[in-house]
């Protein structure tokens, strides 16, 4: 928990998840992967998604082991099935108006950076972490200190942290963010976030 003392700004930040806050589809492997190669077993791809997700394995043993030698036509394939929900990026823009913006994602670094350039995230959000670019992931208490560096000057009270996963939301609550629950298929187990929404647009309102 923080408990240095520091000179804040009054500024407020939003954190958003991506795989499944941002996204139409809300699971990347059972979901996105199965649709897009319905033939591969996907407790073998999860198997490797893994380690790959927070680099133990690099990008071509991933492939290798879910059956891809050359695997750079089925990779595209696969990520131009990542959609945002229709109207999400128009309403970041109008959120970085008055907001900072972080995006915080467990997904390997080059798929994160490849949705990065496709969708001009360096354009939105202030502040990008993918998991495999610091081999740390969500629940991870240290990828959550790694944010909060980057905003250091906003006090973590100040931060409105909204994903679809429950356990990521408890460590940032431990953090002292505010967090927002995007509800999903998960059931709640002791943990009950700030701000319960179904819609993603729900936010808007709420960080008023």
């Amino acid at each position: 928990m923080i408990t240095e003392n520091k000179q804040y700004s009054n500024e407020k930040a939003i954190v958003f998840d991506m795989i499944g806050t941002l996204t139409t589809n809300p699971h990347l492997i059972s979901q996105i992967f199965y649709l897009t190669f319905p033939s591969i077993d996907t407790k073998l791809v999860k198997k490797y998604y893994e380690d790959y997700k927070v680099d133990r394995i690099d990008r071509k043993a991933f492939w290798s082991g879910v059956g891809f030698d050359n695997f750079l036509t089925q990779e595209k394939r696969f990520l131009e099935n990542i959609n945002f929900k229709q109207g999400v990026l128009d309403m970041l823009e109008v959120l970085k108006k008055q907001y900072k913006l972080a995006l915080f994602s467990n997904i390997p670094k080059e798929w994160g950076h490849y949705l990065e350039e496709k969708f001009g995230f360096k354009d939105i959000f202030d502040v990008a972490i993918f998991s495999g670019d610091y081999g740390l992931k969500k629940p991870d208490r240290e990828i959550y200190e790694l944010l909060l560096g980057k905003f250091q000057y906003v006090n973590s009270s100040n931060i409105y942290f909204v994903d679809d996963d429950l356990e990521d939301l408890k460590t940032g609550k431990e953090f002292l963010m505010k967090t927002v629950w995007l509800e999903s298929d998960q059931l709640e187990k002791g943990f009950k976030a700030d701000y319960v929404i179904k819609d993603i647009f729900e936010i808007i309102n709420i960080v008023k």
